[in-house]
């Protein structure tokens, strides 16, 4: 992989956890393989350790209400202590 390379990475989120696929790999990962969530005003932290983190921008949801789907999803799923989600008005 060069630098500068853009990778096109799916997210599908569900009940059973999220799944990253890219073009050469498929992950699944349940919720409880999440540290913790955080919300900031232009993504959300995924941390997986409390020392490794990925940033998901909300650019890349396709509307407020899969914003809105996603948050109730992991609000499901984590522990109130593990969720950090903000009101931001975008």
């Amino acid at each position: 992989m060069g630098l500068g390379k853009n990778i096109e990475v799916i997210i599908k989120f569900s009940d059973l956890g999220f799944d990253l696929t890219t073009e050469n790999s498929e992950n699944h990962r349940e919720w409880t393989y999440l540290y913790s969530i955080r919300e900031l005003k232009y993504g959300f932290v995924f941390y997986y350790s409390a020392y490794t983190a990925t940033l998901f921008p909300k650019r890349c949801f396709d509307s407020k209400k899969d914003i809105d789907f996603f948050k109730d999803l992991v609000s499901n799923h984590l522990s109130s202590d593990k969720v950090s989600f903000k009101n931001y008005s975008n």
